[in-house]
């Protein structure tokens, strides 16, 4: 099965995000610091491959700060992208530009035809190689950029998703990347929603219009006809129907609406406007779960409502060899359920982008497919593991899993050598709520090792 793979990210001048060259291996989580960028990264894949997930620009789009924006090699143009503009009244500086480049290799034959004229050939690390030089027997890949600009005098923002490799945007010349032919990528953005919801825009929703759109529209037209046969008959009741001639003859009210007067009979009942949609979002899901009953889903916790929205998303998520996009995963989630369902997605997808602050959904990737997020005096950077097959260095990665894992979002680590070391840095942790004079002293049954790392730790924070 052919699986198309993002081998590159580019982002300069992007939200929070100057500047990130991310190169994945295969799968992708995204961990780290609380404002370190997870969301920034999923949004930014999303703007580029997914037209469906894409939403309006926004001036909050494009980075801003006290410092100067650096150049990023590989954009096809820095120096645009590069020179920020000040903010009327404030010493804060904004990009005028921001661009999202990002390469895709793996295209099976028919995705390819439709990217015929800007496939570019690629190197053994999945890089486009611009030179020319390339085998003529290379694999090939396709670039698309996501183009933000911001023109200060009209006050206005312009978009444009194009290929680099046709286009020169110093002179705005751009090879346009139509909407239709990125709809023919398999990329999935999962959104985690209100579950079980038969309104437009809903998952199930969508699942059902996929699975047999024919048999859908009958069954929610005969929803219809029932509910309006239903309510026809509630009007026509003689505790409502007299109570509404009642209404309507007060003050002569019923000789002032029409020509005629008007009667209890020419008064109807419709959910809102009257619209299947309206009815619809007015439809909400009931579980009769143990003995409890049928009760609302809201009723039975917020841990039901995250599983069927997981679910949801999941069953969407069947795409062979998709691009799979997931921001926050597992935030409402049981830790058994995180790890459980992510490990279904890192299985069934092509490729999965994931950010999570859950350690136990991390569980479900390689050390080497882990990327950690940190800020540095507010500038964002990244780190990956090298991907190793050394047996000598193998225990040494295995150490992510049973010992990092739960510092997945901390600001610092304290690295203890020992049980022992372990044991007093716990009691010195748990110490935290008794007052200074009885916390354990730094240093006491520390080995020297500990006692460094530890007081590395505490001048950081």
């Amino acid at each position: 099965m052919v699986a198309v793979h993002v081998t590159r990210l580019l982002i300069t001048c992007f939200r929070g995000w100057r500047a990130l060259d991310l190169r994945p291996n295969s799968h992708v989580l995204l961990a780290g610091v609380p404002r370190s960028g997870r969301s920034d990264i999923i949004a930014a894949l999303s703007r580029v491959l997914d037209p469906e997930a894409s939403r309006g620009p926004a001036l909050t789009d494009l980075w801003q700060g006290m410092l100067s924006v650096p150049t990023v090699t590989g954009t096809s143009s820095p120096a645009s992208v590069a020179d920020p503009g000040q903010v009327a009244g404030t010493g804060v500086q904004r990009a005028h530009t921001a661009e999202i480049e990002v390469t895709l290799t793996g295209l099976d034959p028919d995705v390819q035809q439709l990217f015929d004229g800007f496939l570019e050939p690629v190197d053994a690390e999945g890089q486009a190689i611009q030179d020319g030089d390339a085998d003529s027997a290379a694999p090939l890949c396709v670039r698309l950029t996501y183009r933000l600009t911001y023109d200060a005098d009209a006050d206005t923002l312009d978009t444009v998703i194009y290929y680099p490799a046709r286009s020169n945007p110093a002179t705005g010349q751009f090879a346009r990347a139509a909407a239709a032919t990125r709809r023919a990528l398999p990329v999935i953005t999962l959104s985690a929603g209100r579950p079980l919801q038969l309104r437009a825009g809903g998952n199930l929703r969508k699942l059902i219009d996929e699975r047999d759109p024919e048999a859908a529209a009958l069954a929610f037209e005969t929803l219809r006809n029932a509910v309006n046969t239903a309510a026809s008959t509630l009007s026509a009741q003689r505790a409502i129907s007299a109570t509404v001639d009642a209404v309507l003859g007060a003050g002569g009210t019923n000789a002032r609406l029409g020509d005629t007067p008007v009667t209890s009979a020419q008064v109807g009942f419709h959910a809102e406007d009257g619209s299947l949609s309206a009815l619809l979002r007015t439809l909400q899901p009931s579980l009769d779960l143990d003995t409890a009953g049928p009760l609302p889903l809201t009723s039975h916790g917020s841990t039901a409502t995250a599983v069927l929205s997981t679910a949801e998303a999941l069953l969407l998520a069947t795409v062979p060899g998709a691009i799979v996009l997931a921001d926050d995963f597992g935030d409402q989630l049981d830790a058994a359920a995180a790890e459980h369902l992510a490990s279904v997605l890192h299985a069934g997808a092509g490729q999965l982008w994931l950010s999570t602050r859950r350690p136990e959904a991390a569980r479900a990737f390689e050390p080497a497919e882990l990327v950690r997020l940190v800020r540095h005096g507010g500038v964002r950077a990244h780190y990956q593991l090298p991907k190793t097959v050394d047996r000598k260095k193998l225990p040494a990665m295995r150490q992510l899993h049973s010992q990092l894992l739960a510092a997945l979002t901390a600001t610092t680590v304290a690295i203890v050598e020992g049980p022992h070391d372990v044991t007093v840095y716990s009691a010195s942790t748990a110490g935290r709520q008794l007052p200074p004079r009885r916390c354990p002293r730094l240093g006491s049954g520390w080995s020297p090792r500990a006692r460094a790392a530890t007081a590395a730790s505490a001048r950081s924070r």
